[in-house]
């Protein structure tokens, strides 16, 4: 499982603390990447959540990845989640989707495509929704594999520079 960005209490990660807390006891088949620059001190705080939760010794944090690294990342992860509380539009999630990753989202994301192309799940900012969705797709890698592919076809049809400079022009 791999969340990529600031390390920052807007982003959610208290709920994906609680929610990979949940699934984790349970499962030795997982692991979290938390890759991203630490805001403010806040990776401390993620890190006594996860703690409490029994889960910091199957998450890893990497700092801020870039490049290839960035990329391997996202090639070597099963899914990615993006559990914010608020985002303009996740960036990250159109990274992840041309590399064929399903992404897991909240509505806060504001990335209705996710829902419609079937590239992910889109899900209210709450741990037991979050985990109820990473069991989904952690159960079924048809469904990983499937949505993975709508992902990277949405990218391809609806987020390249040529269309969006298409679009700005109509």
């Amino acid at each position: 499982i791999l969340f990529l960005g600031r390390i920052h209490p807007i982003k959610g990660l208290d709920i994906l603390a609680k929610a990979f807390g949940r699934i984790a006891k349970d499962r030795d088949d997982i692991c979290l990447m938390i890759a991203g620059p630490d805001s403010e001190g806040y990776q401390a705080q993620v890190e006594a959540m996860l703690r409490s939760e029994s889960a910091l010794d199957k998450t890893i944090f990497t700092g801020m990845l870039t490049g290839s690294k960035k990329r391997a990342a996202l090639g070597g992860a099963d899914l990615l989640v993006i559990p914010s509380y608020s985002e303009v539009r996740s960036i990250v999630a159109l990274e992840a989707m041309i590399c064929k990753l399903p992404v897991i989202i909240t509505h806060q994301c504001n990335f209705p495509e996710v829902a419609e192309a079937r590239a992910g799940l889109i899900i209210e900012p709450n741990a037991d929704k979050l985990a109820e969705a990473l069991l989904k797709l952690l159960d079924d890698p048809k469904l990983r594999q499937e949505m993975g592919e709508n992902g990277r076809r949405l990218i391809l049809e609806k987020f390249t520079w040529d269309k969006i400079v298409d679009q700005m022009i109509r």
